[in-house]
């Protein structure tokens, strides 16, 4: 394989692209999980001052 750029290419585009997934996801999974946080608090919060 040695010599050989266009498989070099393509294999740095998709750990490129596994790379930018996972981290999308991360990304995707910490806003879900900030959000149902927040959620909670605020219903937390709500209940005490009732």
């Amino acid at each position: 394989m040695r010599g050989n750029p266009l498989g070099s290419f393509a294999f740095s585009l998709i750990c490129g692209a596994a790379a930018l997934a996972i981290l999308s996801w991360q990304l995707v999974l910490g806003f879900a999980i900030g959000i149902v946080v927040t959620l909670v608090a605020g219903t937390i919060c709500a209940s005490d001052l009732d």
